[in-house]
């Protein structure tokens, strides 16, 4: 199956800068505007800058009550965040101002995509996408697709994306015939995230359930691995050069997975109560690394995600999403 993505017109001009005050002078870390380290969004407009040493969180209050649904960052000061209807907030100086891009929707986005040389996408439900090719300055709206996506990944050069989607499929954009092909059917089973490397040839994604599937040719074709947990999935990390992929989920699962290797071997932890999810992850050049999700449950890595420290953030809603500000690529 495939639909076209004939382009709409160029939205999304630069229209609403959000003041970023933070809300608690006691937190520490961070700095007072902007700055590195790891960058948490989640329920209610909730956005914490947090150290990478000691660990500590300090809110930055952007003065929006919608669910802050994905973030990704490019660089020392470029990050992107999607959300509630249409939000999409954009800084290129490390969070200091955060600006609003005008899209023109009410649907909500759930995933956001940058590549190294300035291609970006947006996806969301109702089968909302979005790509902007000037480093999200300006978006265009590119034809609903037949099914709500969950995520999105994108290669280095922003030629290619895969999208997932609730109803188990997966799709590859291509940015040369700016059309989208169905690759994988799926059997319903929701697939909630995508990793994809930077030359665009080894992808994992993940859904519900434990279902794990794998793509060694850009997305082409898909093989299902068969992980030794049913709890569902709800992001992943692909470590480009140690061949691992560690994704988390319900009940605080965390499945790390040496490719190469039987996938029914994986090593699996739970650190959360079964009622509870992991929602997202991150993991930095240098080993230093985030887990997130419900409830304010967050824990930290220095080692590339082999141990993990509970931190206590002082927070109470679900944290959705974690990327970070940093010099060069990521793992």
């Amino acid at each position: 199956m495939q639909f076209g993505m004939h382009s709409g017109p160029v939205l999304g001009v630069l229209a609403v800068a959000l003041a970023l005050g933070s809300s608690c002078d006691s937190c520490g870390g961070g700095g007072g505007g902007g700055g590195g380290g790891s960058w948490l969004v989640g329920r209610d407009g909730l956005m914490l800058n947090v150290a990478t040493t000691p660990g500590q969180a300090r809110p930055y209050g952007l003065r929006t009550r919608r669910d802050l649904t994905d973030i990704v960052c490019r660089g020392e000061f470029e990050a992107w965040v999607v959300g509630q209807a249409g939000t999409l907030l954009t800084t290129s100086d490390g969070g200091a101002t955060w600006i609003e891009a005008a899209l023109g929707t009410t649907e909500t986005l759930r995933g956001v995509a940058v590549a190294e040389q300035g291609t970006a996408y947006a996806v969301g439900d109702a089968g909302i996408f979005f790509r902007s090719v000037d480093h999200g300055h300006h978006w265009q709206a590119l034809p609903a697709g037949p099914v709500a996506w969950t995520a999105v990944a994108t290669r280095d050069d922003g030629g290619a994306a895969l999208l997932t989607a609730i109803d188990g499929s997966l799709w590859r954009f291509d940015g040369t015939t700016a059309a989208a092909t169905r690759v994988y059917a799926g059997d319903g089973t929701s697939l909630n995230a995508v990793a994809l490397d930077g030359p665009g040839m080894v992808a994992i994604a993940v859904g519900d359930n434990g279902l794990m599937i794998e793509s060694r040719d850009g997305g082409l074709t898909w093989n299902r691995l068969p992980l030794g947990t049913t709890r569902s999935l709800r992001d992943l990390w692909l470590l480009q050069g140690a061949g691992r992929v560690v994704a988390v989920g319900e009940a605080g699962v965390i499945v790390d997975w040496r490719m190469g290797a039987p996938a029914a071997g994986a090593r699996i932890d739970e650190l959360l109560p079964a009622a509870l999810s992991l929602r997202g992850i991150h993991l930095e050049t240098g080993g230093h690394g985030m887990i997130v999700g419900d409830a304010g449950w967050a824990f930290m890595t220095h080692d590339a995600g082999l141990t993990w420290t509970r931190l206590d953030l002082r927070e109470t809603r679900d944290i959705l999403a974690v990327d970070a500000l940093e010099v060069g690529p990521h793992l």
